[in-house]
């Protein structure tokens, strides 16, 4: 899934957890599957 590879990649960088968590927010927040509205 594309948002947990987009929290990975800054878990492996020098991101913190919380930088990870809104980098998957952001890419379910892009997909239109997840739109909540």
């Amino acid at each position: 899934m594309e948002a947990l590879e987009a929290g990975r990649a800054v878990l492996a960088g020098v991101g913190t957890a919380v930088d990870a968590v809104e980098a998957a927010g952001r890419v379910l927040e892009a997909d239109p599957t997840f739109n909540a509205g």
